[in-house]
């Protein structure tokens, strides 16, 4: 395989990484801005070691751990973000 293909291959599966990242960051910014109450742009997401991502806004703060889920009925899959019980 030659460099340009390769690093072609690379940018992508980059580019694929941080979809997946980007996408339960999202879904746990969404997920404790309704439960907060408190607009998204509001949100302070951090991801913390454990994979988790601890929630800020609005003088509130929780911790939500994510997972994917595929969903059969619409052929795709779906971030689902629940708050960690303390």
């Amino acid at each position: 395989m030659n460099e340009p293909v390769r690093r072609g291959l690379a940018c992508s599966l980059l580019v694929a990484l941080a979809a997946c990242v980007s996408g339960a960051e999202n879904a746990a910014r969404a997920r404790s801005a309704d439960d907060f109450s408190c607009p998204r742009a509001e949100m302070t997401m951090t991801k913390r070691d454990d994979g988790a991502y601890q929630a800020q806004g609005c003088g509130r703060y929780g911790v939500y751990r994510c997972a994917w889920h595929e969903d059969m009925l619409h052929d795709q899959g779906v971030w689902d973000c629940a708050p960690q019980s303390r």
